[in-house]
């Protein structure tokens, strides 16, 4: 299966609302569509959310993107962040044709481990000290295992072998409001 996926999680917290956090984050507060995770992953305008194995679920090629872009976040990167909360964030992105794949783990807003990389460039950057589970030989290093593996805590089990359940999870798909383009690009 070719992968293609740009994620978020933080942990669920208690009085988390689906469309306020969709508002929090510059999408309008209505969906437009609810749609399975299997259809979710690819890519696609606005953002989808839903909760799973205790995890906030957000999944959102502009809001991943700035965050995987550097380990020195931009300013949109730490907007995000900072609406997510205090928390422990996971941020990971994947695309199987071109063998780019990242993953970065953030507390507080700061990042405490990132590395991406693809086929052609090889190691784009990193940060931190690598997790256990990490393969300590870069010509060996296995992308897409790194980031099933990263994401586990969020989804209780590699992706590779997840249940159909999971892949029948309902996301809720919010648009992108003008004012919340407005606010993610000037932070207002």
């Amino acid at each position: 299966m070719g992968w293609k996926l740009n994620i978020l999680a933080r942990p669920q917290q208690p009085g988390d609302d689906l469309e306020a956090i969709a508002r929090c984050l510059g999408f309008d507060g209505q969906p437009c569509e609810q749609i399975l995770l299997e259809r979710a992953l690819h890519p696609a305008p606005g953002v989808a959310l839903a909760f799973w194995n205790h995890h906030l679920i957000v999944l959102s090629s502009s809001l991943v993107e700035p965050l995987l872009h550097s380990p020195q976040p931009s300013a949109s990167a730490r907007a995000t962040l900072q609406l997510l909360g205090p928390h422990r964030v996971l941020v990971a992105t994947l695309h199987s044709v071109t063998n780019l794949y990242g993953f970065a783990l953030f507390q507080g807003g700061e990042l405490i481990r990132g590395r991406v990389g693809a086929a052609d460039e090889g190691l784009i950057w990193q940060h931190g000290p690598a997790f256990a589970w990490e393969d300590s030989v870069e010509e060996e290093f296995d992308g897409e295992q790194a980031v099933f593996t990263f994401l586990s805590e969020v989804f209780g089990c590699s992706l590779e072998v997840a249940e159909d359940q999971l892949f029948k999870l309902e996301f809720k798909r919010y648009q992108t409001s003008f004012k919340g383009k407005i606010k993610r690009l000037f932070g207002f």
